[in-house]
């Protein structure tokens, strides 16, 4: 009979952790809206819809981001950082390596899985069993920041199409996510027949692969892109997102290459972005690339393109106004969007309008692309045949439709003299406003003294430059200010992380903590900008605007 002794060391115990004592902290994204530090990436697509080009893209962007780097295709920074990449399916010489080159990869981050060594001796990597051995090289090296995963069934030992294999065989590498801050990237294919179905019901294999990525993406191609005679286009659609916006997403093609080498002439390829981004939801899009359109159907969006193309022609016009003009004439605000997208309208936001701005729709111009679908548009005269585009114009404020011919103004009447106006009531005194008083809520949150932080704050802003960030006199084309929000971003994430972990007592605590965090991003910089020509230029630029930012305040 086992003694009390060995009972209890064999029990299990469940470790139940306070809310209150986590705190709350945002999503970190390698690419905003697309890549998050931590989570899994799902990329799944047809054949030949180029997903390992676009996860070679990705990775080459990755690695090639920080100051002056290559940027994502909706134009947003990203830091750069060391790329791992598993490939079964793929030659790395042949196929890999050329289309990271034609990418635009420039340096030495990339870093691609061969083999395993074990007891001595070299044998081909097992996806299934042997990720965990990364756990020594990502300990030494803290700036891996996206591993790519091609195919991510690989990881599966087990059946692929079982929840439970599913789930148990991607544990571990997202536990090395969490643990080493970096974003996971798969490759999947999507089941045969797939076209009709809901988005995330094409994944191949379990659903325990979309359930566990933390965002889906589809690739698609645009089956009337090649109608017009351009490149044939494919959508990247984002299909799920449990941690930030879904639907929408980027369309693009893929362009041939070739390089010159020492061994020969490489051909390979590469991703060509459109400039707009994509709207709608995930089947919607999906349905639109796929053609999937009835007779009554394929009449609706043609007469949506033709509105939008008599509604634009006169200029830009807010989206509530379209909407409104639409539904008027019986057109949907998916029919409207699916229009939209063919004519690759373009949009902006409303300046001077602050969180009340709307999106402004316009048409492309004709010399931007002489193949697109919308280089080119029906003459004016060629009104929609089912509607009047008189009637629809004269219900428009602002609007109306333009004069066949004028009769001659006759002479106008002298105006009668009017009476002056009488003059107005003086206003009387206005009583001074009162000064604003400074934002104390963070001092309150660290229980510091309000009175000492502030004293201690302004004495340390007397010893600083007085000049304000807005007023520092740079060149707009030289100083990125991505970047620089990027670095002031970085200083404020590591604060709201390190506040938890160190004693503030008072306000020195307090200075203290921020400006060994200004140093520590600096340095950063510093790494980011070893490689460039004009460095000791830049670091003292950033240096400097990063100081004068203040963002603890």
């Amino acid at each position: 009979m086992s003694s009390p002794n060995n009972f209890n060391r064999k029990q299990k115990h469940v470790d139940l952790v306070c809310a209150a004592s986590i705190q709350p902290e945002p999503i970190k994204w390698l690419w905003d809206g697309f890549l998050a530090i931590g989570k899994l990436t799902l990329i799944a697509g047809a054949p030949a819809t180029g997903k390992t080009t676009l996860a070679m893209t990705i990775a080459a962007i990755s690695a090639n981001g920080g100051l002056r780097g290559l940027k994502w295709p909706d134009g947003k920074f990203t830091p750069a950082g060391d790329v791992i990449i598993y490939s079964s399916e793929d030659g790395l010489a042949d196929t890999i390596i050329p289309r990271l080159l034609a990418a635009g990869l420039s340096n030495d981050r990339i870093h691609i899985i061969r083999a395993t060594t074990e007891n001595g001796q070299r044998r081909p990597f097992n996806a299934a069993t042997d990720f965990g051995c990364l756990n020594a090289p990502l300990s030494q090296n803290r700036n891996v920041g996206l591993l790519i995963i091609d195919p991510i069934v690989s990881l599966v030992a087990g059946d692929s199409n079982r929840n439970q294999d599913v789930r148990k065989a991607m544990a571990p590498v997202l536990e090395m996510a969490e643990k080493y801050n970096f974003a996971v990237l798969g490759l999947t294919h999507v089941t045969k027949g797939s076209k009709g179905k809901e988005a995330l019901d094409r994944v191949i294999g379990s659903i325990g692969f979309s359930a566990v990525a933390r965002i889906v993406l589809l690739t698609a191609k645009v089956k009337s892109s090649t109608a017009d005679g351009g490149p044939a286009r494919s959508f990247l659609i984002r299909a799920k997102s449990n941690i930030g916006p879904d639907g929408g997403g980027l369309a693009y093609h893929i362009e041939s290459v070739e390089r010159e080498t020492v061994k020969g002439m490489i051909h390979t390829s590469r991703i060509c972005w459109d400039e707009e981004p994509l709207e709608g939801s995930a089947n919607e899009l999906l349905r639109y690339a796929e053609g999937e359109n009835d007779s009554s159907e394929s009449s609706r969006l043609e007469e949506a393109v033709e509105f939008l193309i008599e509604i634009l022609r006169l200029g830009e016009m807010p989206y509530p106004l379209i909407l409104e003009r639409a539904k008027e004439v019986g057109i949907t605000p998916a029919t409207l969007k699916r229009a939209k997208l063919k004519l690759r309208i373009k949009h902006r936001k409303q300046t001077g309008m602050g969180p009340a701005s709307h999106s402004l729709w316009f048409l492309p111009q004709a010399n931007e692309n002489s193949n697109s679908a919308c280089a080119s548009y029906p003459p004016a005269q060629h009104a929609p045949s089912s509607f009047c585009a008189s009637s629809l114009f004269s219900t428009m404020p602002g609007f109306s439709p333009p004069l066949e011919s004028a009769a001659p103004l006759e002479s106008a009447a002298l105006l009668e003299s009017a009476a002056p106006l009488e003059s107005a009531a003086p206003l009387g005194s206005v009583a001074p406003l009162a000064p604003f008083e400074p934002i104390q809520a963070q001092a309150q949150h660290e229980q510091v003294p309000v009175q000492s932080l502030w004293s201690a704050i302004q004495g340390r802003k007397r010893n600083m430059p007085n000049e304000r960030l807005d007023s520092v006199d740079h060149n707009p084309k030289e100083v990125e200010e991505d970047y620089l929000n990027y670095l002031i971003k970085e200083c404020r994430e590591r604060f709201h992380h390190r506040r938890t972990h160190e004693e503030i007592e008072d306000a020195d605590d307090f200075l203290d903590l921020c400006m060994r965090i200004n140093k520590e991003v600096f340095e950063q910089a510093c790494e980011d900008c070893e490689n460039l020509p004009s460095a000791e230029v830049e670091l003292e630029k950033y240096k400097h605007l990063l100081d004068q930012a203040q963002w603890w305040l």
